[in-house]
């Protein structure tokens, strides 16, 4: 594709996929995340053939799918975004590698003026944590709390807060916030939670 594509962010709950080991992990954690309205990918659990595979398998049943820091691999699977972040190209190659992959360009951000960034470079959405205390950044990043989020959602990005959600209260704190979305982690390996999760973002309608 010559121009980036332009399928619509969407809005609600995203299921974030890490670890996954090959096409049968991949299958088996798609059943349970079916709720989110949309799904990314990141460190994979094997090498570069598995981590294709795996997200040739989630291609076929993802709403929206996107892939953090790799434009090769969302090109290779037909991805409608790439993510930027700290394991990525700088955000600026990776916006061209996105645009000749026809892919939207998502970054992942932990502070407003990175959403703020992300806004003048054209990306289409970002995601902003954590939010709340979570074991991945625990020691690394502080949380930034729903204050930080509001700031960042302040851009005119679409902004998809990340980082222990894990209730339906906060889901709804975030989205009064002004986020355009929830991601989580763990809990899009338990369908019932992904659901209450789905639930309460549409409650707050």
């Amino acid at each position: 594709m010559d121009a980036p594509a332009t399928a619509p962010v969407p809005a609600g709950v995203w299921a974030v996929a890490s670890g996954l080991a090959g096409p049968a992990d991949a299958r088996t954690w798609a059943a349970t995340a079916e709720r989110a309205a949309a799904w990314s990918f990141r460190l994979p659990a094997g090498g570069e053939r598995q981590a294709v595979a795996a997200l040739r398998s989630l291609r076929e049943g993802a709403r929206f799918l996107a892939v953090h820091a790799r434009s090769d691999w969302a090109a290779a699977c037909g991805a409608d975004a790439v993510i930027a972040g700290a394991r990525s190209l700088p955000l600026e190659a990776l916006a061209a590698r996105a645009a000749r992959h026809g892919l939207r360009l998502g970054r992942s951000t932990h502070a407003p003026s990175e959403a703020a960034e992300a806004a003048a470079a054209g990306a289409a959405f970002a995601y902003f944590g954590p939010v709340w205390d979570t074991p991945s950044k625990r020691g690394i990043l502080q949380p930034r709390g729903l204050a930080g989020l509001r700031a960042a959602c302040a851009f005119g990005i679409p902004v998809i807060a990340i980082g222990g959600v894990g209730e339906a209260e906060q889901v709804l704190a975030c989205r009064q916030a002004g986020a355009h979305g929830v991601a989580v982690l763990r809990g899009a390996r338990h369908a019932r939670v992904l659901e209450a999760l789905a639930e309460a973002w549409q409650a707050g309608a």
